[in-house]
């Protein structure tokens, strides 16, 4: 580490590191033999003398998930908030392999640095994607901004899409701003979301206007209006 510890054995396996023993196997080998709630006993050298510590194993989770609802656990509904004739949604794997096929081919190289190097900075953590934008004239001229990640609403730091829902009914202003990604801003006049809101989900049989999965501080529930 860059501390100087290095790691000797786990459970007897000599690690590829400085310690002695027939057998040299990746540390990442030795970690993927255990569950996820294990905990495991290494020997470490730190500062001239040898230890045995216990460290506790965790799932890792992705920025960008695989399997946004974990193996169904959390429902059969992918997530989505409406505001006006915006859809917002998480990104995710399954998402960009339904716009872009198997390979992703075609796929912005926002996108792909976000799922291949993006990492979780808090529990909850999602990136907002401005997926759609549903035809009426309050929107008209804004299909630029599809696939665009939200970095801001109403001059906040967007964290998930739950959080993005409660900016939303938490602005007072007449109009609402969303910054996106590469410097893209976007403004609906407040007065008019819901009127446009209502017209666009008769006109495309949406039935509620988000489906939020609460997962912050607890259990994951289920949101929906």
């Amino acid at each position: 580490g860059e501390d100087g510890t290095v790691l000797l054995r786990d459970s007897g396996n000599a690690s590829n590191g400085s310690g002695n023993g027939h057998l040299r196997v990746s540390v990442d080998w030795l970690f993927r033999r255990h569950r996820p709630t294990d905990s495991v006993e290494l020997e470490v050298f730190r500062a001239g003398v040898r230890r045995l510590v216990q460290l506790p194993l965790i799932r890792v989770q992705r920025l960008v998930p695989s399997d946004p609802l974990d193996g169904e656990r959390l429902g059969t509904r992918p997530e989505y908030l409406l505001v006006g004739g915006l859809v917002f949604v998480p990104l995710t794997e399954p998402f960009l392999t339904e716009e872009y096929g198997e390979e992703w081919k075609e796929c912005p190289s926002r996108l792909l640095h976000l799922s291949w190097n993006a990492r979780l900075r808090h529990i909850g953590h999602q990136v907002v994607l401005l997926s759609d934008i549903l035809a009426c004239a309050f929107l008209q001229g804004y299909d630029k901004y599809k696939r665009l990640p939200v970095t801001h609403c109403d001059g906040k730091e967007v964290r998930s899409l739950a959080h993005l829902a409660e900016l939303v009914v938490g602005c007072k202003d007449n109009f609402l701003r969303f910054d996106l990604a590469g410097d893209n801003i976007l403004v609906l006049e407040r007065s008019g979301i819901a009127d446009a809101m209502q017209a666009v989900m008769k006109m495309n049989q949406i039935a509620h206007d988000k489906h939020i999965i609460q997962r912050e501080g607890g259990d994951a529930a289920s949101s929906e209006t």
